[in-house]
C-alpha cells in the first residue's frame, strides 16, 4: 500500500515537471527541427515591430512624443529588429 502512494507521488511530479518543461527550455527548442516554424515567427515578429515603428514615427511627426521620447523609445525597438534579424539569418543559413 505504501509502495502504490510513493509510486503515485513519483508519478505526480514527474507529470507536473513535464508540464512546465516547455518554460525553462530554450525559445530554439520549441520550433520543429528543420527551423521553418522560427524563421517564420522571427519573420512575423520582425514585422509587427517595423509596423511599430512606422506607428512611432507618425507619434513624433504629430506631435504627440517629443524628438529625446521618440529616440529613446525607437532604440529597443531597433535593437529588436537587429537581434530578430539574425537569427532569421542563423536559422535560414543551417537549412
Amino acid at each position: 500500500m505504501i509502495l502504490i502512494k510513493i509510486l503515485i507521488l513519483f508519478l505526480l511530479i514527474f507529470v507536473i515537471f513535464l508540464l512546465f518543461l516547455p518554460l525553462v527550455r530554450k525559445e530554439e527548442y520549441h520550433y520543429n527541427t528543420d527551423g521553418l516554424t522560427a524563421v517564420k515567427e522571427f519573420e512575423l515578429e520582425k514585422k509587427y515591430l517595423e509596423r511599430q515603428m512606422q506607428d512611432l514615427l507618425l507619434d513624433k511627426d504629430s506631435g504627440k512624443i517629443t524628438e529625446e521620447e521618440w529616440e529613446n523609445l525607437i532604440q529597443p525597438v531597433k535593437n529588436k529588429i537587429q537581434t530578430l534579424d539574425e537569427k532569421i539569418k542563423t536559422l535560414k543559413g543551417k537549412l
